[in-house]
């Protein structure tokens, strides 16, 4: 079976769905061992990356001829979850959203009480845009944000720190990969915010606090 190097824009739903298989069947095949002890997740992905595809495995099950059956196939589509917060870190709850993925899908909604978002989406869709409800704008105004899908870095990585201290709200676009200047005042924004010593570098604590925000439910 084919080595798969991973491209812009893929991450481990949109390369499993192209091959017709589960997330879970190739991430955890024991040939991609090596690509586990360096990214946390397969959703973690840099291009470059060397993916194993395992083959697929022929399942066979018994039907009465004559009628009709219905086979689904699990794992599709993906599910996209955010966190929505607001400036001083509160879940946005109960807020009204529309939701755009990739030219051709919409969805409305609401968020839970936790500022949470849900929504099952193709695995292999790219981009998104959502026009939600904001507290601090005027009536009938709405916040939008743009959403990069399959893109996030490691946090080993400085685009990977910056992308996360973007999606907080600490920093601005572009982002460069570089730890310069304008990153080190997002970062001491972000340790100021989080009452870490400002130092503007990637420290362990700064890291730490970094991925409890982030991943946060």
């Amino acid at each position: 079976m084919p080595v798969h190097e991973v491209r812009e824009s893929e991450c481990l739903d949109s390369i499993a769905f192209l091959y017709g298989l589960f997330p879970e069947s190739v991430w955890t095949h024991p040939e991609n061992q090596p690509l586990r002890a360096v990214r946390e997740t397969g959703y973690q992905l840099v291009p470059g990356d060397l993916l194993f595809i395992p083959e697929i495995r022929l399942r066979q099950h018994e039907c009465v001829t004559g009628q009709r059956h219905r086979f689904r196939r699990r794992g599709v589509p993906a599910k996209l979850r955010l966190r929505l917060l607001d400036i001083e870190g509160n879940p946005r709850q109960d807020a009204a959203y529309v939701l755009q993925i990739d030219p051709g899908l919409e969805f409305e909604g609401v968020t839970t009480p936790d500022g949470v978002l849900e929504q099952f989406i193709p695995p292999d869709a790219v981009s998104g845009r959502i026009a939600v409800e904001a507290p601090d704008f005027e009536p009938d105004e709405v916040e939008i944000i743009e959403l990069s899908l399959s893109q996030l870095r490691p946090d080993s990585l400085v685009l990977g720190v910056q992308q996360r201290l973007h999606n907080l709200g600490f920093l601005a676009p572009p982002l460069s990969g570089v730890l310069d200047e304008t990153t080190g005042d997002a970062l001491r924004r972000f340790q100021r915010f989080r009452n870490l010593a400002e130092s503007g570098a990637i420290d362990s604590d700064t890291l730490s606090a970094l991925r409890r925000d982030f991943h946060s439910r």
